[in-house]
């Protein structure tokens, strides 16, 4: 299993990150905002911001993600395989 820790101050990043860029996909969308230059404009900086700020927490959790199945023990309450034949 990979794992990845993450503080609270990184989680709540992501989340905001996600929601700029929800944000500036909504206003793409609806038709709220009547000037449309300016509602174009902002959802464009929007999406810039969501999407810029996404690339370098990816490549943290890319890079910090560890693939050690056998230090985590038991997952769920179950054995591993090998260690049912023992």
């Amino acid at each position: 299993m990979k794992t990845a820790r993450f503080s609270v101050l990184e989680i709540a990043l992501i989340g905001g990150t996600r929601a700029a860029l929800g944000a500036g996909v909504a206003l793409l969308l609806v038709d709220r905002i009547k000037n449309v230059e300016q509602r174009k404009a902002v959802a464009l900086t929007l999406i810039a911001v969501g999407a810029i700020t996404t690339v370098p927490i990816a490549l943290k959790l890319l890079l910090s993600c560890s693939h050690d199945d056998a230090a985590q023990g038991p997952v769920g309450g179950r054995l591993a395989n090998e260690e049912y034949a023992s």
